[in-house]
């Protein structure tokens, strides 16, 4: 913090969320002139938690809810508008569907199909997988005999109780309910792929991944409550968006990585700038982008692109780096 420039770089760092480092060394702060002591005061880090929570936080959430404001006013969304997007989309989904397969008739699926509906069925089979979702969350390494058994038996029970759930819905329903309902298809995959992998193929390595199967019951009490179903499904709905943001990051990215090519393709290896990051070619830019925003140590790279003669030279010669397996001249 020594000037204007370099306080702000610092606190960019600290809204970068590389703040550890430096609260570390700011606790170890004594007076001016005078060697750090190690965690000589711990109230110095409390201005970074105050910055984190209204910068890091409030700041940029303020941020993006004015570019959201923005794109909605340069689209042309008003309040109105905005009502009516809400009433046709209501219209869209809520609108008599036509189904393409007949469904049973005889007494025997009616009956059915008014119990799998019926409010008991439902809260029964919602109680089911919280059970069965509490004994999940209770494995851990180093079992007891006795314990793995328990767990062995509740997930056979469970998942009888779960074929038992899906044999209901053929006979009330018919096969085509799978097809036409995307949480009952859901349900038969989960219920299919557990039986194939963990009972039918009887290996110990693809009885592991059989374990992710049990584990998409969590996606089955997500969808029983209301609230948390709602938010699933508009997940689901954004991701054209989402794909358009994605191609829209992609463009940029690739521009900087442009850039950097030129400004730093040449530049020397040094502390993290090296095989695994680098600008040598836009692939490795790309690449190497992509690490600083998923949260590498980007104010080392910065440092290292920072470098001038005569920590480096502006002609070429030929030198070694090591890999991790051999030597390499580049």
């Amino acid at each position: 913090f020594d000037s204007f420039v370099e306080a702000g770089l610092t606190l960019f760092r600290v809204n970068t969320i590389k703040y550890v480092a430096i609260i570390i060394d700011v606790m170890d702060i004594t007076h001016i002139d005078q060697s750090p002591s190690e965690n000589y005061s711990s109230y110095n880090s409390l201005f970074f938690v105050v910055y984190l929570i209204v910068g890091a936080l409030f700041v940029m959430n303020l941020f993006v809810g004015f570019i959201v404001d923005g794109f909605n006013a340069n689209k042309g969304s008003s309040e109105a508008e905005l009502q009516y997007s809400r009433f046709l989309r209501g219209i869209k989904e809520h609108r008599p569907r036509h189904s393409a397969f007949t469904v049973p008739t005889n007494p025997i699926s009616e009956s059915l199909r008014n119990f799998v509906t019926s409010k008991y069925f439902q809260t029964f089979s919602l109680v089911c997988v919280m059970i069965n979702v509490v004994f999940m969350l209770c494995d851990h390494a180093d079992m007891t005999p006795e314990f793995r058994r328990l767990m062995n038996l509740q997930n056979d029970i469970f998942l009888f109780e779960l074929c038992g759930e899906m044999i209901l819905f053929f006979l009330a329903y018919g096969w085509s309910c799978f097809i036409t309902d995307a949480w009952k298809g859901f349900d038969l995959f989960v219920c299919l792929g557990t039986v194939v992998f963990q009972y039918v193929i009887n290996n110990r390595r693809i009885a592991q991944f059989a374990k992710s199967f049990r584990l998409m019951r969590i996606i089955r009490l997500m969808k029983m409550i209301k609230p948390i179903r709602v938010i699933l499904e508009t997940l689901i709905q954004s991701i054209p968006q989402l794909l358009n943001v994605i191609l829209l990051l992609v463009l940029v990215y690739s521009m900087f990585a442009v850039v950097a090519v030129q400004s730093f393709g040449t530049t020397k290896y040094g502390s993290r700038l090296g095989l695994t990051a680098n600008f040598e070619t836009w692939a490795n830019a790309m690449t190497t982008i992509y690490q600083m925003v998923t949260g590498d140590e980007w104010m080392l790279l910065m440092e290292d692109c920072s470098v001038m003669p005569p920590s480096c030279t502006h002609r070429f010669q030929k030198e070694w780096a090591y890999d991790g397996v051999t030597y390499i001249e580049y």
